[in-house]
């Protein structure tokens, strides 16, 4: 008789956590963590729009063409909701929510919460369940990233491993660093409008060829990048940038000391300037010529 006296209790209790379990969720989701998420959400998805429709614009001699999908996952749980009805429901004001909607979406935390105690539990105080938490909230593990290749004539692919080992060399140059210079522009464009745009590459453009350093050196420019790269080869004497400052680096020997030798490109020609400071005034004037022709 006790037993199941006792049995009755645990049983109401647990009934009285998960309503206020729901009742707190509900709070949290309504008013703070709905909204916080539906914006970053939203913010990401224009992001995405932006590299797409900046890597759509790129005119590349190998007439490679790529684009990025922000995919939804699937639920990793029977009660968990998959990530595109997540965020469906999420972007919902909750006060127009149906009593089916809301309970799911409390159901899918309730589960998340569920699980972040058990990690927590299981990690034997390794990992806090604070941290755990974090991690569960954070909607950039809710989506993956999926990079799509199209070259003329052919149909769009995903850029899978197999895909990328088809490229020539000059292609899997570009599919790494167009996503990668899109990326950065795209978020360079929440600056403002006179912030300078900065960029550096070590080993820059390793195993390309001249005909796609020039591409690459081309959209740097469209781009409007102000970048500093190294290499042990390129020059950057390109015909697609105007101005570049060029420091040759001379080690003779086994000496405790480097030789700078400073270059100034035009555009047109690579000249040996007499000293460094020349470069700095050389470039003024080259930008001056560059806004009065504009």
């Amino acid at each position: 008789s006790l037993l199941t006296h006792l049995e009755e209790d645990i049983e109401e209790l647990e009934n009285l956590i998960k309503d206020g379990d729901r009742e707190l969720f509900e709070d949290i989701l309504a008013n703070t963590v709905s909204r916080k998420i539906r914006g970053k959400i939203n913010a990401s998805n224009t992001w995405v729009q932006k590299m797409n429709s900046l890597m759509n614009g790129m005119n590349t001699s190998s007439g490679l063409k790529l684009s990025l999908r922000w995919r939804s996952k699937t639920a990793e749980q029977e009660d968990q909701l998959d990530t595109k009805e997540l965020v469906d429901l999420l972007k919902k004001d909750y006060r127009l929510m149906s009593e089916e909607e809301a309970s799911r979406l409390s159901a899918h935390f309730r589960s998340k919460v569920a699980e972040a105690r058990r990690n927590a539990r299981d990690s034997a105080g390794m990992i806090s369940f604070y941290q755990i938490m974090k991690d569960t909230l954070d909607y950039r593990k809710w989506f993956e990233f999926q990079l799509f290749s199209q070259k003329n004539g052919e149909r769009q692919k995903e850029l899978t491993n197999s895909v990328f080992g088809t490229f020539s060399g000059g292609e899997k140059a570009m599919s790494m660093y167009v996503p990668l210079f899109s990326a950065v522009v795209a978020k360079y464009q929440g600056g403002r409008e006179d912030a300078p745009r900065l960029i550096s590459l070590d080993e820059a453009f390793a195993g390309v060829d001249n005909r796609n350093i020039r591409d690459m050196f081309r959209l740097m420019t469209e781009f409007g990048f102000d970048f500093i790269i190294n290499s042990q080869v390129l020059w950057g004497d390109c015909d697609t940038l105007d101005a570049l400052a060029i420091y040759q680096l001379i080690r003779p020997g086994n000496a405790k000391f480097v030789t700078v030798m400073p270059y100034l490109w035009n555009g047109h020609k690579k000249e040996l300037l007499e000293h460094e400071e020349e470069v700095e005034q050389r470039g003024i004037e080259l930008g001056m010529a560059s806004e009065n022709h504009r």
